[in-house]
């Protein structure tokens, strides 16, 4: 990703540091210069005038070396203080069930922010950490808190029950909002994004996967949320004259820990595959039900939901194949954050860390009025929809689409040794 450099326009001249700099070395060459005239004026040999000649040329290099590089960091200090402050604010869950989800966000946003600003960058960029617990009454006064009093001018959030919250909040407050979740309800209003497979792509993957591995029942266990979206596609997709056949459906509320009824009923359908969809803790639950009612959960895949899982908790879908849209991000990405963070990455941790990229590029590339600081929200807005197409990021490849979707191509993985790799 490249970024509008800015030129570093500096008074040397009253700069206090540069004098004392400049003072300081002239000391030190009027000090060795009346050491080489001594050297001079007395009878020591040849060897040894050469020899001090030397070492004042090279103690006077070091000295030269040592003034510029406080120049040099002074004036990074000052460029620092005195470019203008963007805030932008991060609503995680740090604490409760999805703690390692949030704690991966965090850890890949701070990494990538300091790699940002070892730039030449226009702006100075704070983030703000909040945290979420993934609670609804949480999420809405962790946003509020970071618009009207943090005063930030975007939030960053991640899943659909704080991303639909934010983008409502945001956008009565003018405040930018990129999440990473199903569906497009996060995109709605001005200044909303969501960076997010789309629900038709995500289908069609799947119903793909189940024709190539000549699957022809199928039985539908799908949280009453956003994800219901995915398979509204996925049944659309197969349609009435299709070869898959949808056998049961059981839409459980978010937070379900008793799937043993309904799975009893789905056994006696004897789907060829299970299809499931919902939140951590929820999937580990129904795994552990399904295999104690039906003695084996190896017939199980899901869109996306098993790289949701704590790394101690995937053992439960070892070797099953999926459809992932790699929201933890690329793999250069993942070796990068597991060796500066001894961090494995998580769910949706590689599309957050795409959309703070993504919304430093545009206010580092938008036009700004003249008399303002800063870029408006309109040109920090135009500029992502002119420009991210095909755009790399940590997060992948991604353009945005209808309303503000980040959209990328799924892919088909499976779970080895708790790491989430490509499907034969």
């Amino acid at each position: 990703m490249s970024l509008v450099k800015t030129e570093k326009l500096i008074d040397f001249k009253n700069l206090i540091w540069y004098k004392n700099a400049v003072n300081t070395i002239k000391g030190v060459l009027n000090m060795f210069k009346s050491l080489i005239f001594y050297t001079h004026t007395s009878n020591l040999c040849l060897a040894k005038n050469k020899f001090r000649y030397s070492l004042f040329k090279i103690i006077c290099s070091i000295c030269l070396i040592l003034g510029l590089s406080a120049c040099d960091n002074k004036t990074t200090e000052r460029q620092v203080k005195e470019r203008p402050i963007i805030k932008i604010g991060a609503t995680l869950p740090l604490s409760g069930d999805s703690a390692e989800v949030g704690e991966s966000a965090r850890a890949g946003l701070v990494m990538v922010l300091d790699e940002l600003n070892k730039g030449d960058l226009k702006y100075n960029y704070q983030l703000i950490f909040e945290d979420n617990q993934m609670n609804p009454q949480r999420v809405a006064l962790t946003i509020n808190k970071m618009i009207n009093v943090d005063k930030v001018k975007a939030i960053l959030s991640l899943w659909n029950l704080v991303g639909n919250v934010a983008a409502a909040l945001s956008d009565k407050h003018g405040v930018f909002s990129l999440t990473c979740g199903i569906g497009e309800d996060s995109t709605k209003g001005k200044y909303n994004f969501n960076n997010f497979v789309s629900v038709e792509e995500e289908a069609k993957a799947l119903v793909d996967q189940l024709k190539k591995r000549n699957i022809k029942t199928i039985a539908l266990f799908i949280d009453n949320s956003a994800m219901r979206l995915e398979f509204e596609a996925v049944k659309k997709l197969i349609g009435d004259n299709s070869d898959i056949k949808v056998v049961f459906e059981e839409f459980f509320n978010p937070g379900e820990k008793d799937y043993r009824t309904a799975i009893a009923k789905a056994s006696l359908k004897n789907p060829d595959m299970y299809v499931y969809s919902g939140y951590n803790p929820s999937t580990f639950i129904f795994m552990k039900q399904l295999k104690e009612i039906t003695g084996r959960n190896d017939n199980v895949t899901s869109m996306g939901i098993f790289a949701d899982l704590p790394i101690k908790d995937r053992v439960i879908v070892e070797g099953l194949w999926y459809v992932d849209d790699d929201l933890n991000g690329t793999p250069e990405f993942q070796r990068k954050l597991l060796k500066e963070k001894g961090i494995v990455s998580q769910s949706c941790t590689g599309n957050t860390v795409a959309n703070l990229q993504i919304l430093v590029a545009a206010y580092e590339n938008a036009k700004v009025a003249e008399g303002e600081e800063i870029p408006s929200n309109e040109a920090v807005s135009k500029w992502i929809f002119d420009n991210v197409k095909n755009y790399d990021t940590y997060g992948g490849r991604v353009t945005v689409v209808r309303e503000g979707l980040f959209n990328k191509k799924p892919s088909i993985r499976k779970m080895i040794n708790g790491q989430a790799v490509e499907a034969e």
